[in-house]
C-alpha cells in the first residue's frame, strides 16, 4: 500500500488516530509477512519466486512487522503502563529461548519456564 494516512480524518486503529494508532497497520504488515512466508511455502522452501527474491521480500517485511509492533507499543501508553514494557520484554527473552530450544530438539522438562524469566507460570491444559 502506497501513500500516507489522511491526517485530517484519521480513522480509529490507523495511524493518526486517537483511538488504538497502530492496530491497523500491524495487521496490514503481518499479512503482508503473511504473503511472502505462503509464496515461500509453496515455493517448497525455494528464494527464487516469480514474483522476486523471497528473502529480500522477508527482510522487508519482517522489518516492516517489526516497526508497526514498535509504533503500536510507543503510541498506546496504556500498554506499557504497569510494568506492561518490562514484562513484554522478559516474555520476548522467554519465547525467543523456548523457541531456541524447540529448534535444538530439546526435551520438554529442559524447555525453559516462563517462571525462570519473572513470568506467571502457564497454565496447562486441563
Amino acid at each position: 500500500m502506497s501513500g500516507a494516512p489522511n491526517p485530517q480524518e484519521p480513522e480509529p486503529y490507523g495511524i493518526g488516530s486517537d483511538h488504538w494508532p497502530g492496530v491497523g497497520k500491524v495487521i496490514e504488515e503481518t499479512n503482508e509477512l503473511g504473503a511472502v512466508l505462503g509464496k515461500l511455502f509453496g515455493s517448497g522452501g525455494r528464494r527464487e519466486h516469480w514474483s522476486g527474491d523471497l528473502v529480500v521480500m522477508m527482510r522487508d517485511e519482517i522489518a516492516d512487522v517489526r516497526a508497526a509492533l514498535r509504533f503500536l507499543q510507543d503510541e498506546n501508553t496504556v500498554i506499557g503502563e504497569a510494568g506492561g514494557r518490562g514484562y513484554m520484554e522478559r516474555r520476548e527473552r522467554w519465547k525467543i529461548d523456548l523457541f531456541c530450544s524447540w529448534q535444538r530438539g530439546d526435551p520438554p522438562e529442559l524447555w525453559p519456564q516462563p517462571e525462570q524469566y519473572d513470568l506467571p507460570p502457564r497454565e496447562t491444559a486441563k
